[in-house]
């Protein structure tokens, strides 16, 4: 046998004891693809509140919903206190409210955009 012949026998021989000593212990692989995955799973689920959080929080419902509510309170604390026109003078914060939720995107883009954020 030349030198040559020698080594590949005995890379091969190591190769084959690796190869081996891999089937036999797995070495670990099955067990972190496992995590792997349940860690995909995680983040897969967090992305779907995530993105559910923020439909909801620029729906048209709940703006809506908010300024009646406000509408509401304002009305009833009005109304209380013996405001004289409390149906006319409750649509101010209610309109505030829906007028800062149109603005506010604008103000948020601009922020972004001075802290280098996007």
């Amino acid at each position: 046998m030349s030198y040559s012949d020698k080594e590949a026998y005995k890379n091969s021989n190591v190769h084959a004891r690796f190869i081996d000593n891999w089937n036999e212990t797995g070495n670990g692989m099955e067990e972190r693809l496992e995590k792997l995955e349940e860690q995909i799973a995680v983040i897969r689920d967090r992305n779907r509140r995530v993105e559910a959080d923020k439909a909801w929080e620029t729906s048209s419902f709940r703006i809506a919903a908010i300024a009646g509510m406000t509408y509401v309170v304002a009305f009833s604390f009005m109304w209380s206190v013996g405001n004289v026109r409390p149906w006319l003078n409750a649509l101010i914060p209610a309109i505030g409210f829906v007028l800062s939720t149109q603005s506010l995107p604008f103000v948020k883009r601009s922020w972004l955009k001075r802290n280098k954020m996007i």
